[in-house]
This record gives structure tokens, sequence and C-alpha cells, in this order.
């Protein structure tokens, strides 16, 4: 193998490859001299940019606060639309009277409400105002005729039916008994979440301008107190110009020069525009941040290329990675939803503004705690744990695919309910964790009320005939399993008509309201007493140890007892029927048997 070399140097002499060695160093030497040439062209470019790229990289994160802005408004758009939906289908798909309307929509907290028929006229109205009953209103306001065609919108600003106060009307069709229904609420612009949103949105900016406008050009919400219920044309004539297209830019010249960002919120007729003083929006590019990029550069060519390489790669990759955190942190910050994430090995990665103000950590205190110690109650931590040990054991993990109900636990120790999505992804080789946490302690609640309002008599707080009906198919289902004894007792005030024309009905409903409470009074908590209509009780005696007569005559003698109103006495007396089922017997044919023992009674000898 030494004889080719070596014949080689004989053939070219020895210097040979001293020669190519010198040629290659020549080249390498050029191209080092043309990748630094080119290496300070590129720098120099970059710096002459620098100041514009980052504007650029501000006015984007500017940006993604109106984008982040726009989308809460259509969620919470979206939210009250769903609700009243809900409260639709589930309380005023029936004929409703005005009175009970307005009492469903005070409960609610509306400032003002209307209920449509398919063909526009008005059903009910709160504020109660029964010259306006039947009147054809579906034409006379755009947003109403879209929704009596079938579709929810949002109106501009108006004025609420009574008070005349400027709301915003969210109008929502469902489906009715008779046919499409519309239910169109009012919200006091003022007492809306949009609100301190809107004015508090960009509280950091001194110079800072935020109107949320309506499809006429009249401002809804702005942070400028003069502004609201004023057109914008005559607030920010600049501005105006722009409202009806999406769009993003700068107005004006020298030192009145601003940058505005303007879009639809979608399913309304509202723009947002955000604008802000150019001045205040770059203030954080100093003159050191303009003049120090020269100054670096100088310094590299100074230095070996490889150095200068390393660097400049190193600054790009950290100036990316600044940006990405940088949006990234804004929109999280500005999510309505807490976002925690999480590592293999359990410990928190991520921690926005909306999970401090839900769990009471802030995000020093959170980063890298447990997430079981820190938020998962004692009750789940066993099973969370199980499943961190599996995932670390198998490398494998099933995530659910839809919302996940669960609890979350305070700073503080108290408990709650929250909706869970999660996800997962790859980074560095290992899996991390990604989940937001919404609360639903309201949604819960409200859904609570719903059934409630559903299955319980307003006059009484007994349960209604449906709730009754269903408790008794319960009660026979059981009877009829276990082989127990059960039975129906029905009870009818007597002359209860001319309790209401001699006394008035208060007193009648102040009757019905001391039988209820009798009645709850003298029966088992196992036992079930609801109201059917009027002045017709009906009770579930299951499982019963004394004969059913000695109960019957303990209600005859407590209902026996005199009543009285207001402090005057009133003679009123309850006739009774009893009815004990059969193995084939319906609830509709227990209830008539019932019903007629009670009316025998009554012809007999009432009471």
């Amino acid at each position: 193998m030494t004889a080719v070399p070596d014949a080689a140097a004989e053939l070219g002499g020895r210097r040979q490859p001293q020669r190519v060695a010198r040629v290659g160093h020549r080249w390498v030497g050029t191209a080092l001299v043309v990748v630094v040439l080119a290496i300070a062209v590129v720098a120099g470019r970059l710096i002459a940019d620098s100041q514009a790229g980052r504007e650029r990289l501000i006015a984007d994160r500017f940006g993604t606060r109106h984008t982040t802005a726009i989308h809460f408004m259509e969620s919470y758009v979206a939210q009250i639309q769903a609700r009243q939906r809900e409260l639709g289908t589930s309380v005023l798909r029936d004929r409703v009277t005005s009175a009970r309307f307005d009492e469903i929509a005070r409960q609610n907290l509306f400032a003002s409400a209307v209920l449509l028929d398919e063909h526009g006229r008005l059903l009910a109205v709160s504020p109660p105002d029964r010259s306006q009953l039947g009147t054809p209103v579906g034409d006379s306001y755009g947003y109403l005729r879209l929704a009596v065609g079938g579709t929810a919108t949002v109106s501009d600003v108006v004025s609420a039916t009574g008070t005349r106060e400027p709301v915003v009307d969210f109008a929502v069709p469902f489906p009715a008994r008779s046919g499409r229904r519309v239910l169109s609420t009012g919200y006091a612009i003022t007492s809306t979440p949009l609100h301190p949103f809107v004015v508090s949105a960009l509280s950091t900016y001194r110079s800072a301008e935020v109107y949320l406008v309506d499809s006429g050009g009249t401002v809804i919400i702005s942070n400028r107190p003069t502004a609201s219920g004023r057109l914008l044309e005559r607030v920010s004539p600049a501005l105006s110009s722009k409202v009806n297209r999406a769009e993003k830019g700068f107005l004006g010249q020298g030192t009145d020069r601003r940058f505005f960002m303007n879009g639809p919120v979608k399913g309304t007729g509202w723009h947002l525009v955000f604008a802000l003083d150019t001045a205040e929006l770059f203030s954080t590019v100093t003159p050191a941040q303009r003049k120090g990029p020269w100054a670096a550069l100088l310094g590299f060519l100074l230095m070996a290329l490889g150095l200068v390489a390393l660097f400049t790669r190193a600054l790009a990759a950290r100036s990316r990675a600044e940006g990405e955190h940088a949006r990234q942190e804004a929109i999280l910050d500005m999510a309505g939803d807490a976002f925690i994430g999480m590592d293999a090995g359990g410990l928190i990665t991520d921690w926005n503004l909306a999970a401090a103000r839900l769990l009471g950590w802030s995000r020093a205190e959170a980063l890298g705690q447990s997430v079981a110690a820190l938020i998962v109650p004692a009750a789940q931590r066993e099973a969370h744990l199980n499943g961190l040990r599996d995932f670390l054991t198998t490398g494998t993990v099933r995530l659910p695919l839809h919302p996940i109900t669960l609890t979350a636990q305070h700073r503080d120790g108290h408990q709650i309910p929250v909706e869970l999505i999660v996800s997962r992804t790859r980074w560095e080789g290992t899996w991390r964790f990604h989940g937001f946490l919404r609360d639903i302690t309201g949604r819960l609640e409200h859904e609570q009320q719903l059934t409630d309002l559903a299955l319980t008599d307003s006059l009484t707080g007994l349960a209604n005939r449906r709730a009754f009906l269903d408790r008794l198919g319960q009660a026979l289902a059981r009877s009829r399993r276990h082989d127990t004894p059960i039975g129906v007792v029905y009870a009818d005030v007597d002359h209860f008509k001319a309790i209401n024309d001699t006394y008035g009905h208060a007193a009648g409903d102040a009757i019905l309201r001391d039988v209820a409470d009798r009645m709850r009074a003298l029966f088992r908590t196992e036992d079930s007493v609801g109201r059917l209509g009027g002045d017709e009780f009906a009770v579930v005696c299951e499982d019963f140890d004394a004969p059913l007569d000695e109960i019957i005559t303990r209600v005859r003698q407590v209902l026996a007892n005199p009543y009285s109103f207001r402090g005057q006495p009133i003679l009123a007396t309850v006739s009774i029927g009893v009815a004990i089922p059969n193995r084939t017997e319906t609830i509709d044919e227990l209830l008539e048997r019932a019903d007629a023992s009670m009316y025998t009674a009554k012809a007999t000898h009432r009471s």
C-alpha cells in the first residue's frame, strides 16, 4: 500500500502535496471570505430591517389581543343564545301567561323580554303591557324579522320596553307545541360581562381607544366614557370610515399617527375597533436597540467564522422562541378558560392568568409543582397518580375524546366543578399534557334551577303534576317488585271557589299554601306529596305501618283545623278519597279511582 504514494511522489516530486494543500487552503480561505462577506451583507440587511421587524412583531401581538377579544365576544353571544334556547324549550314551549312570563324574565335578570309566535305577534312582554299583546312586531325590527324566520340574532342598541333603558337584545327561535316561537331578551349594556371586558381590554395603554360599534355606527361600549351611545363618526371620524371593513393599518401623520385594528363579531352586526398611538405602541424599541446590532456586527466581523455563524444561529433561534413564547402567553392570558400544562412526571409547566383566578395559585407559585398535590381533590388523587404511573410504565395513555366533568381543588380547599378538555403533544423527546378547564358552577346551578322550575309547583313548593305522576309510577313499580303496600290519597278543598269569591284570590292562595304545609308536615319524607292543579292535592303512601284508614283519620283531623288569612278566620274543609292499586291497574286508572272516591265523599258529606 505504500508503493502508490511513493510512486506519486517520485513522479510529481515531494512538493505536490504542499501545492495541493495550498490550493485547498486558498479555496477554503476564499470560501470563508465569501461566507463572511455574505454574512455581513445579510446581517447588515437584517439590522437595517430590525426596527421594522420589531414593529411588525409588536403590531402582531397587538392584533392577537384584538382577535382574542373578538373570540371572547363571539363565545359570549353564543352562550347567551344557547341559554335562551334552553330556557325556551324547557319552560316556554307551552302556553304561558303574561304574569308567568314576567316572573321568568325577572328570575333570569332580563332588563326586558318579549315572546313572539311564528308570525311575529306579541304573546307576552316584560315589563307587562297587556295593550301590546297580539301586536305584530316581528316586521318592525330587522333582528326580530330574522329570528321569526329561524335565525338567532343580536340587535343594535335599542330601548328597553317600559324603562326605555338602552339595551342589546338577543333574539332566539325555538320549537314549541304550537309552532315556532321567538324569545327576545334585553340586557342592560353596563350589566353584561362585555362592558368591563371592553373597558379594560387595553387598560395597560394610556392612549388606547376601544369601541364596540353596532351596524348603524353607534358606539355600544367604549373605554372612553363619553363615547357610548354616540355615533362613531362624531367621536372619531377617521376610525368611522374604516368600521364597515375588516382591516388594520395606520391613520394620521407625524405625532398624531395611530395604529388600528377593526374586525366583525360573527353572529352579530357589531364591529370591534382597537386604536393606539404609535409612539406608545412602539415605545419599547429604544435607541440602544437600533444602534446595538451595528456594534455587534463589527464584533462579528472580527471573530472567527464559526463563532459568527454560531452566534447568528443562536440569536435567530432565541428571537423566534421569544416571539412565539410571547405570542402564546398573550393568547393564553386573554383566554377565558384556565389553561394548565403538565409534563410526563406530573409537574406543572404552563399556567395562565385564568388558571390563577380559578384556582387561587399564581403562575410563579404553580410552575414546577405537582398537579396531583396542587389541584386534584384527595378523593381523585389516587386515580390520577395510578394513571400517571401506568403511562410512565407502558408509554401509552388513553385521553377522553370529549369534554369531561370533574372537580378541581381551590387553594383555600373548596372544590370547583369544571369541564376539562385535555390533549397531549410531543416536545423534546417526551410527552406534554395540556388541559383547558372551565368553571361550570353557574351552568350546573342554572340547570338545577330549570329542573326545579319544571318539576315544582310555584305556589306551594310541592311536586307539580308532572313530577307527582313520575313518582307515582316509580312507587307502583317498587310496590309490585317488593310486594309492599301502597295507597293514593286524593284531597280537594271544599267550596274553594266560594272562598276565592268571598275573601279574594290572595286568601285562596294562602289556604292552598297552608294545606300544603300541613300535608308536608303530616306525611313521611319517603311519601310523595303533590299539587295536581287548582285545589287538588295527592299523596303516595308507600310501605306504611299503620292501617290506611288511621292515616286518613289523621289527615282529616289535621286539615279540619281552622284556617285564617291576615288574622281573619276562614271556614274551609277538605274532602278526601283513597285508592289502593291492584296488580294490573295503570296510573291513570288508579288516579281516576282515587278521584272518584274523593267525589263520593264530597257528594255524601264534605270534609
